[in-house]
């Protein structure tokens, strides 16, 4: 029997609640699965991204991370007997142009400077890791045991001249050393120990099977302008009395044909190794446009780089070539730190986690699970929606 108190119920309480009025008291039932969904499709797509841009990034295979790792190895050896090689010529060196003491850090200006120059980019070839890196970029270009590999290089950059002979020595290959003098500051431009005097520090203690096997002046037409000729001299005689070549050509024609005749005296190159900014390399007018890495003829238009250099020569015929001038764009593409102090431990530096992928293809990933989400989540709702017998729009 019911309670005379409590009021009778009306028909439009005791009717059933309208379709639109269930949607109104329970506004989010539904949306948690949905948007669970959505979520779980968003990191999906975000995983299956970066694991492919993983695989493509370019880290080294086994025996290519091997190969690196004898290089840096090597580098760090060799780095310690220059130090102790200057160390022993009464050179003292600066904590605070070269405060990993590495010897390979000169000094602001001397009478083998040339240019002005980058004291980070100098401190940046002279690392273990650069040599890593110069490996890496050779088994790209496609050397192998047994290959003659030619590498030209200006006094500026000692510390990537090291890590490109001993990286090409640790790949089992052979180097051909062809060495300017001229430097730009804080380079190789002690007059008492130049990069061939260093060469032959290194060739002398077994590190490198040979030092320079030409040199020539550098500076102004790789003809010694802007040097002084006292303190360029004795490096050139120094050089000859241990057996290496002097290159003194009147034209850019005929120092490159003199090059390429000492790179090929025992046989063909298969790549060129160009460090620095030497006039015989790319020209006085290059149209390289400063770019450093790993060059393939065809990178360029047909025919080739224009210009008469080294480089635009061994690129029209055929041949890799690995550029180093833009030190911090080259660093900046492939991890390699940049004026570390001290170094970084060996394999901890984005260098080792492989070649960085471009903005744009690392910017793509989150676009493409926005948009996946997007849809999971659209299709998720109308499922829903049809469930509910409404194949058409949510009432409002």
């Amino acid at each position: 029997m019911s309670d005379p108190r409590l009021p009778k119920p009306t028909a439009a309480s005791a009717a059933p609640p309208a379709r639109g009025a269930s949607r109104a008291t329970h506004p989010a039932r539904g949306q948690g699965p949905e948007r669970l969904v959505a979520l779980v499709a968003f990191v999906l797509v975000l995983a299956c991204w970066y694991c492919v841009l993983l695989a493509i990034g370019g880290g080294s295979d086994p025996a290519g991370r091997a190969a690196e790792k004898r290089a840096a190895e090597a580098m760090e050896g060799a780095i310690a007997a220059i130090r102790v090689e200057a160390e022993s010529r009464g050179i003292a060196l600066d904590p605070g142009a070269d405060p990993n003491r590495t010897g390979l850090v000169g000094l602001s200006w001397t009478g083998l400077t040339t240019t002005l120059g980058s004291l980070p980019a100098k401190r940046t070839g002279a690392q273990p890791d650069a040599a890593a890196l110069l490996a890496r970029l050779l088994l790209e270009a496609g050397v192998g045991p047994g290959d003659r590999v030619a590498v030209d290089s200006s006094g500026s950059f000692p510390g990537f001249a090291v890590a490109a002979l001993v990286a090409v020595r640790s790949l089992g290959a052979v180097p051909v050393a062809v060495i300017s003098v001229g430097s730009s500051t804080w380079g190789a431009n002690r007059p008492e120990f130049a990069l061939p005097d260093m060469l032959a520090a290194l060739e002398s203690r077994g590190i490198l099977p040979r030092g320079a096997a030409a040199v020539s002046a550098g500076g102004g037409d790789d003809s010694g302008g802007g040097m002084d000729a006292e303190a360029l001299g004795g490096v050139l005689d120094r050089s000859r009395g241990r057996g290496a070549a002097l290159i003194a050509e009147p034209s850019l024609a005929q120092d490159v044909a003199a090059r390429l005749r000492v790179f090929e005296a025992e046989g063909p190159i298969v790549a060129l190794v160009s460090i620095g900014g030497n006039y015989s390399q790319a020209g006085a007018e290059e149209a390289l446009a400063g770019r450093s890495g790993l060059l393939r003829s065809g990178d360029f238009p047909p025919g080739g780089p224009k210009g008469e250099g080294l480089i635009q020569a061994c690129l029209r015929a055929g041949l890799p070539v690995i550029r180093i001038l833009d030190v911090k764009d080259l660093s900046s593409r492939t991890g390699l730190a940049y004026d570390p102090v001290p170094w970084p431990a060996p394999g901890s530096s984005a260098l080792w986690r492989g070649r960085s992928p471009s903005r744009l293809l690392v910017a793509a990933g989150p676009v493409a699970a926005i948009a996946v989400s997007a849809v999971v989540l659209l299709a998720a709702k109308r499922r829903v929606l049809r469930a509910r017998g409404d194949p058409g729009r949510r009432p409002r």
